[in-house]
């Protein structure tokens, strides 16, 4: 039988990324909690749970836990270390911990959100103050167009205060890049509500905001995404209801 560190090396060999079985995702989350413990016993752990952290998004985690045994004089460490910091894995929600349910956002089915959102008893909200509230962990953009990965920060806000824009409001941060207001011809209104009231989307798109599709003079809803085969995204106008499909190039 596989010990534990050849298993979580098997899951990572084949891709976290594009694991869809949540059984499988929840057996992965607890080796990881397992590596922690195993790590706090013996450091040459922090090397695997710094891979295992980056195959689910957790950048800040990798960067703590590689700084266990970072040696500044080691060549190898220096490049890893540039590359945790340079890295944008996907972010993947251990299953057991998403959200239940969320807003109805005008530009994107809420199931296609539930990497964006962790939930516990614990949560409250920085804003509202509610507590066992569904938190945004996805990433976000500063006034200076810096991004952000709220995952990271210690205050988080719920996705009622996203969807009313009191986060945007409070911390004046821009959910969606910039970008789209200045590639697209919506109205102004159109651009702040995908802008300010509607959780990232466009790392789905590996970051290209052209994707988004536009109808009616409005930005189109994001239905849902088919990996099966080819990556599609199903779009559908919110006027004339027409749905467009845009097929991923390889």
């Amino acid at each position: 039988m596989l010990n534990m560190k050849e298993t979580v090396t098997a899951f990572l060999k084949q891709g976290i990324g594009s694991l869809e079985d949540e059984n499988k995702l929840e057996e992965f989350f607890q080796l990881v909690a397992q590596l922690e413990q195993k790590a706090a016993d013996d450091p040459q752990y922090y090397a695997l749970l710094t891979d295992a952290y980056l195959a689910v998004g957790y950048t800040q985690k990798a960067k703590d836990a590689f700084s266990k045994i970072y040696n500044p004089k080691n060549k190898k460490d220096i490049k890893k270390m540039l590359n945790i910091e340079h890295t944008k894995s996907k972010l993947i929600v251990q299953p057991s911990k998403r959200a239940k349910s969320l807003p109805q956002f005008r530009y994107v089915n809420s199931q296609i959100l539930k990497n964006h959102f962790i939930e516990s008893d614990e949560n409250q909200c920085s804003i509202c103050a509610k507590t066992a509230v569904p938190l945004y962990i996805g990433r976000a953009y500063s006034e200076t167009e810096d991004e952000i990965l709220l995952l990271n920060q210690k205050e988080q806000f719920c996705a009622a205060c996203l969807y009313s824009g009191a986060a945007a409001d409070k911390t004046g941060l821009a959910f969606n890049s910039p970008y789209l207001g200045q590639c697209s011809a919506a109205a102004e209104d159109f651009i702040r509500e995908l802008e300010y009231r509607t959780p990232e989307c466009t790392s789905l798109f590996d970051d290209n905001e052209e994707i988004w599709q536009i109808c009616c003079g409005d930005f189109c809803r994001l239905e849902r995404i088919d990996s099966t085969a080819e990556e599609k995204f199903y779009f559908q106008c919110l006027h004339c209801k027409k749905e467009i499909v845009w097929t991923k190039m390889t």
